[in-house]
């Protein structure tokens, strides 16, 4: 079965070097992984390590002073596929999402178990420079008998993500900013670049909701910091190490 190495708290760092030095060490991952471990450092160190490996790197990252929780990952919550709508509200008695049609549905809070938000790089294919070449797709943009061909490649594209969880199908709510996308909160659009906006219901979320369910992007952005996550995994993976901390506490 696999194991995940996970970090005691998020404050918790350790420079590439020396992950790279316990890694070989413990032969327990490939040194080359180590630079996107160390990038994505947002509570799961590692997943999908044997035992023997997953204790022999954890007694390694002891040593150079980041001790770490061992874990069966079937411990770890899975994180569903998400629902959205065209619009969400927060309101005092719940968080109301509109679909397409005006149709309004309440999550009350006392359903409420979770909120992650910020800012994301993702990866993506983005236009990176044209050039005219001899016309042969009739569905190209063509002059005369040459065509305008767009080059692709995959760069980091910025996003701002916000995740719901609630103790009530369908469980996790999202909705995704990027450049081109407009999503109503508040009955007031709101845009990617429009970052006082999103500091402003981040606060707004802080005022009422307990500190301990909120991710670690709400509460930096709404303390007036900016912050960028590297990855949608690293979103996500501290989202299930939160969940992994709320049910250690509950059952503690």
């Amino acid at each position: 079965m696999p194991y995940a190495l996970l970090q005691r708290s998020l404050d918790q760092t350790i420079d590439r070097e020396s992950l790279e030095d316990a890694a070989a060490a413990s032969h327990s991952i490939p040194r080359p992984d180590c630079a996107r471990l160390q990038k994505e450092l947002f509570g799961i160190v590692v997943d999908n390590l044997d035992q023997d490996r997953a204790l022999a790197l954890q007694q390694e990252l002891g040593r150079r002073n980041f001790p770490t929780d061992v874990v069966d990952q079937a411990q770890l919550a899975a994180l569903n596929e998400p629902a959205s709508g065209q619009e969400f509200q927060v309101k005092p008695q719940a968080l109301v999402v509109v679909d397409l049609y005006g149709t309004e549905v309440e999550y009350p809070w006392e359903k409420f178990v979770f909120a992650a938000a910020g800012y994301v790089l993702r990866l993506a294919d983005r236009p990176c420079q044209t050039h005219l070449e001899p016309a042969t797709d009739p569905f190209r943009p063509r002059y005369r008998n040459v065509e305008v061909v767009v080059d692709y490649k995959l760069q980091n594209v910025p996003q701002f993500r916000f995740d719901w969880f609630f103790d009530t199908e369908p469980y996790r709510l999202q909705w995704i900013w990027d450049r081109e996308s407009i999503v109503r909160v508040n009955q007031e659009p709101i845009r990617l670049q429009q970052h006082e906006k999103f500091v402003l219901l981040l606060q707004q979320l802080t005022g009422f909701l307990p500190a301990e369910r909120l991710n670690g992007g709400v509460r930096k952005l709404s303390a007036g910091g900016y912050f960028v996550y590297p990855s949608v995994r690293a979103f996500e993976e501290e989202i299930i190490w939160s969940f992994h901390q709320l049910m250690r506490s509950v059952s503690g």
